[in-house]
């Protein structure tokens, strides 16, 4: 993975100014994120498109994509889509923290 990406990714996981969701999108429209959105953000925070499709599940959508990033973002890092779903099921099935991903990042990838 690249290291400087990772370690900017670390740092804003751990540093409290996400809140976090496991609704199995990016970023919700309060901006709440999964750990994938705050990837995106930190690779490419400007790409986010609000997406209206009901008043249940308004979200923002990053490069298109709802529910992980593109494939320009997980490539260029070196992320295999292993390490996505792993990532996905750490975020939204084992509830983990964002500190406690932190981890998993820095001691897996």
């Amino acid at each position: 993975m690249n290291k400087k990406v990772k370690e900017k990714w670390i740092k804003a996981l751990r540093s409290g100014k996400y809140k976090q969701t496991r609704m199995g999108v990016l970023r919700t429209k309060r901006n709440a994120f999964c750990c994938l959105g705050v990837l995106c953000d930190v690779v490419d925070p400007k790409s986010w498109q609000k997406k209206d499709s009901n008043a249940y599940d308004d979200h923002y959508s990053h490069q298109g994509h709802d529910t992980w990033p593109t494939n320009s973002i997980t490539g260029k890092l070196g992320i295999t889509p292993d390490t996505v779903i792993t990532l996905v099921k750490l975020n939204d099935d084992a509830h983990y923290s964002f500190n406690k991903i932190a981890d998993w990042v820095e001691k897996n990838l």
